[in-house]
């Protein structure tokens, strides 16, 4: 799996998912930032389960990437949400362990 990133509309808003493999990590982590300032500096994403851990030694399955651009009717306004998300599906221990999905 190579970097993957996904970024707000305006572009502003970047989540990032670097290759476990070139930052030698056995888990995924995650970088948040808002132009050039990092606001979430790298971290694991960790998911626990009766104390068993899911996210170690976890294993690129698919990436999906999509976009929503919709309005809704409120009242006398509308609503109107705009997104770019990215699903990663993961396997581990031979596995199918889930997806971890973001829509900043």
């Amino acid at each position: 799996m190579q970097e993957v990133q996904v970024a707000s509309p305006d572009g502003k808003i970047k989540f990032t998912v670097p290759s476990p493999v070139v930052v030698k990590a056995e888990r995924l982590t995650l970088t948040v930032t808002r132009g050039d300032t990092v606001v979430i500096e790298p971290s694991p994403v960790v998911v626990k389960l009766d104390g068993y851990d899911l996210s170690s030694g976890v294993v690129f399955n698919s990436l999906e990437r999509y976009s929503m651009d919709e309005s809704y009717p409120w009242s006398e306004n509308s609503i109107h949400e705009r997104n770019d998300s990215l699903t990663i599906r993961l396997r581990a221990g031979g596995g199918y362990l889930g997806r971890f999905s973001k829509s900043p």
